[in-house]
Formats: C-alpha cells, structure tokens, sequence
C-alpha cells in the first residue's frame, strides 16, 4: 500500500479554467475560489487587503433556491402578442358559428371566445407554458386593465412605519 498522501495522488486543478467554466454554465465564482484562482497564478502574491477586497465584492457561488423569478418583460410581450392575435382569430370563429347555427340544431359545446383562447393556448405554448385557456383568459384580463403588474407590489419604502400606515389605514372617523 501507497503511503502518499492523497492530496498528491491527484492531478491538481486549474482553478482559473473551473471559475471559467462555471461561468460559462451559469454559475457563479466565490470571493474565495478567486483568491485561490489568483494565487495559483506564476505572478506577485496579493496583499492580504486586495485579498479582502476580492473576497467582500465578488459574489458567492451559491445556487439560488426555489422557483425562478417570473420575468415580466417576457409575458408582458408574449400577452401583447396574444392581444393582437385574438380579435382576428375570435372573429374567424365568430363567423364559423354563424355559419353552423342555421345548418346544425346542436349548438357548439364552446364559445368563440373559448375556442380562440384554446387555439392561442396551443400556438403560443412556449410563453404560457402549464397554462390553460381559461387562465389565459384572466391573465389577458389582467394585463389589459393594467392589474397584472400592479405598482402597489412594488415597495421601495425604507421607512417602515409608512408601510404600515401604508398596508393597515387606520380607520375612518364618521
């Protein structure tokens, strides 16, 4: 049996290539892993407070848990997408059921609406994606009221005892 350590029976790893590669990826590269990385370089050594530096502002290397942020810009132009399909494909299937309602005593089991939003479901199946035409429904509801992003979400009020004021108004006095 080999009695050399196992820190040398390893080929060491080349620090700078790995934060590059996970860059690449998507990942992020600690302070610490940049401080290594630089220190493995054939250059001068770094003083201990340009070490702190590197180590205080760059970012850690952490995945971010949970779900993914819902990116607003991206459904706001998939629904104005979505708005200036709709009219048309509603009235294609407004006319189609003015056309059925004389030659058939059944009438369609859905509206011209629905089928418009099922067929927008289907053909814009990669900005809604899980979504169903009823929901499709709604979230256009809500994007053309102007209610889908609503501002009062958004807080950027350091002042905590306005944003209680803000949230719980105290009551009226009649």
């Amino acid at each position: 049996m080999s009695k050399t350590p196992f820190e040398n029976q390893r080929f060491p790893v080349d620090l700078v290539d790995q934060i590059a590669d996970d860059l690449a990826r998507g990942r992020g590269a600690s302070g610490n892993d940049l401080v290594r990385a630089l220190d493995q370089l054939d250059g001068p050594k770094l003083s201990d407070c340009v070490r702190e530096i590197v180590r205080q502002f760059s970012a850690p290397a952490v995945k971010a848990r949970g779900r993914p942020a819902n990116p607003r810009g991206r459904i706001d132009f998939a629904l104005e997408e979505l708005d200036a399909a709709y009219p048309a494909l509603l009235a294609s299937f407004q006319k189609a059921s003015r056309a059925s309602d004389g030659k058939t005593r059944n009438k369609p089991s859905a509206s011209p609406s629905e089928l418009a939003y099922r067929q927008l479901a289907r053909d814009m199946s990669e900005n809604f994606v899980n979504i169903d035409w009823l929901a499709l429904r709604n979230q256009h509801s809500k994007w053309k009221r102007g209610h889908l992003h609503p501002a009062e979400h958004d807080v950027d009020s350091n002042d905590f005892d306005a944003e209680i004021e803000r949230h719980f108004p105290p009551p009226r006095r009649s």
